[in-house]
């Protein structure tokens, strides 16, 4: 009866624990390209899996060769969805001979990893992979992807800067300043009981001059052209988003390097 007990609460026990990529089976780091050193990889491995628990978002890095004609984009998104891997998550690949980079996110992590996010990320960490330095450039990635979960977590996802109830703040402000200063101008104005006089007629007697005949003629025209803005979702923030070949919605973004 106790042997029962005992192996009844660690059915209980190992059902509570949280599950994330590592324990399904799927490492977080996979470096197919070979880039990396054993150790390098195990430190690596075990940030991204501390991330991972502490932010419900699988965050994963992975090394190849090739991209097998294949996308960035495609190449991403497929392989984060056929692996065991969290529906809320993002995975970082880094193709050699391609010379490309593409990170794809996925559930939860395409709000917290903006398109404005996403090009700040890729601002940090290419230049680490021009130079040769991956070590440092998935690290970088790692810890960048740790700032942004907790600031989505705490509410405040990183976008645009100037989003956000600060920049509302700062329109309010605005607004208020401008309507004080138009009726200062008005109160100001009904002060001065001078006005300037723009023709003579003040001046002049009735009757004491007059023009028979008035007539306007039109010289020339000068007519200029502007071309109209295109409609363009740069800088407006969010995250752009597209489907799998799998149907799921991603998110993400990538480039040479």
């Amino acid at each position: 009866m106790k042997r029962i007990t005992v192996v009844f609460l660690l059915i209980v026990l190992v059902l509570c624990l949280p599950l994330n990529a590592s324990a399904a089976g799927s490492p977080l780091v996979v470096d197919d390209a070979g880039l990396l050193t054993s150790s390098q990889v195990q430190e690596l491995n075990a940030l991204a899996e501390r991330i991972s628990s502490e932010y419900r978002m699988d965050v994963v890095v992975l090394t190849v060769n090739s991209l097998g004609g294949k996308s960035a984009q495609s190449f991403a998104d497929d392989y984060y969805d056929s692996h065991d891997y969290g529906y809320d998550g993002l995975i970082l690949v880094l193709a050699i001979q391609d010379r490309e980079w593409y990170i794809s996110t996925c559930g939860t992590a395409i709000d917290a990893f903006t398109d404005y996010g996403l090009e700040q990320i890729g601002d940090i960490i290419v230049p680490y992979f021009s130079s040769g330095d991956y070590y440092q450039g998935f690290s970088a990635f790692l810890k960048e992807s740790s700032r942004y979960m907790k600031s989505y977590a705490l509410g405040q996802p990183i976008d645009v800067p100037g989003r956000g109830f600060g920049s509302i703040l700062l329109v309010s402000a605005f607004i208020g300043l401008v309507c004080a200063g138009v009726a200062v101008g008005i109160m100001c104005g009904n002060m001065n009981t001078k006005r300037r006089q723009y023709d003579a007629e003040e001046y002049v007697k009735n009757g004491s001059f007059s023009i028979p005949v008035r007539q306007d003629i039109f010289l020339y025209s000068n007519v200029t052209k502007t071309r109209r803005p295109e409609n363009n979702s740069a800088g407006k923030g969010g995250s752009s988003v597209h489907t799998s070949s799998s149907g799921r919605s991603h998110g993400g973004r990538g480039g040479k390097f």
